[in-house]
C-alpha cells in the first residue's frame, strides 16, 4: 500500500480534464520509482480538482471510471510492496470505518 500511492496516485492532466495520465511518478532503475518534481505541483493540483469535482457533482460513473483505470495494483507496485513488508512498524492502525478491528 505504501508504494501504491506513489505509483498510482499522482496524476496529471491531459486535455480534456476528464482524461488523467500518470505523470510525475515514473519507474527508475532497480525496481524503484522517482518523482519528476517539475511536474509534481500540477499533478497534485489536477488530481485534487478531479476528485473534488467528482465529489461535488456526485458523478458516480466518472468516479467508477477513475477507479477502474487507476484503482488497481501493478506487478511493479507489488514488487516494491514485497520489498517493504519487512520494515518494522511501531503502530499498526486499525481502520474501523473500513470494518477493521
Amino acid at each position: 500500500m505504501r508504494a501504491a500511492f506513489l505509483a498510482a496516485g499522482l496524476l496529471a492532466a491531459a486535455a480534456p480534464p476528464q482524461r488523467l495520465v500518470l505523470a510525475p511518478v515514473v519507474p527508475a532503475a532497480g525496481g524503484r520509482f522517482r518523482v519528476d518534481t517539475a511536474r509534481l505541483r500540477e499533478a497534485v493540483r489536477t488530481l485534487a480538482h478531479e476528485l473534488l469535482e467528482i465529489e461535488a457533482t456526485g458523478d458516480l460513473p466518472r468516479a467508477e471510471s477513475l477507479l477502474a483505470r487507476y484503482g488497481r495494483s501493478t506487478p511493479e507496485i507489488e514488487a516494491v510492496n514485497a520489498r517493504l513488508k519487512d520494515i518494522p512498524v511501531d503502530i499498526t492502525p486499525a481502520y474501523v470505518a473500513a470494518g477493521e478491528r
